[in-house]
């Protein structure tokens, strides 16, 4: 019944973003428009903010559960931009109604532990330190997250999604040859 309640005003506040931003919608416009009391509000979310993490959380959870090797971490990236654009009235008004560095922190921990398991994942048979494979990790999160950013930064453009395919060409095999090397200098 809980996720379900969270679904419900997830889906409310979702509905409202198509006729309102962000900044302007309140607990009490959700509310009414879930048909629950506040009450029932603050028993699963502290603010408006706090359901919009959990939104993008469980949503993301749910489509990339399946997408966390290295044979078809592509499918999970393209998924993941298919629900933005699903989604566009919602992550341009997250991306306009929160600080930058917010949504990049964001974005960094929903897409880390996809490519940590993946480094992981082709670094198996490598000696390569810990410290290394965070660090090739960080190096490919932070090349994705400013992809999303800029991609974001132009309203969400599905012109600019071929860009997305020209990035998985660039790193394709490179986390494998990006390994070797600290492999070879260690």
């Amino acid at each position: 019944m809980s996720q379900m309640t969270k679904q419900a005003l997830a889906n409310s506040l979702k509905s409202l973003l198509q006729k309102k931003t962000l900044n302007k919608i309140t607990i009490k416009d959700i509310v009414d428009d879930c048909g629950v009391n506040r009450q029932t509000f603050y028993y699963h979310f502290q603010d408006v903010y706090d359901l919009v993490d959990w939104i993008f959380h469980h949503d993301f959870e749910r489509l990339l559960k399946d997408y966390s090797d290295y044979t078809n971490w592509h499918q999970g990236c393209r998924r993941i931009l298919d629900y933005m654009q699903e989604n566009r009235s919602l992550v341009l008004n997250v991306y306009h109604a929160v600080n930058r560095v917010q949504l990049e922190d964001h974005l960094k921990s929903w897409l880390k532990p996809i490519l940590s398991s993946i480094v992981n994942e082709v670094a198996q048979s490598m000696e390569i330190s810990q410290e290394n494979r965070e660090f090739v990790t960080d190096v490919y999160v932070l090349m994705m997250v400013g992809f999303f950013m800029e991609w974001m930064e132009y309203d969400m453009p599905k012109d600019k999604l071929g860009k997305l395919d020209k990035l998985f060409y660039c790193m394709d095999g490179s986390i494998a040859y990006t390994l070797e090397k600290f492999e070879e200098t260690k």
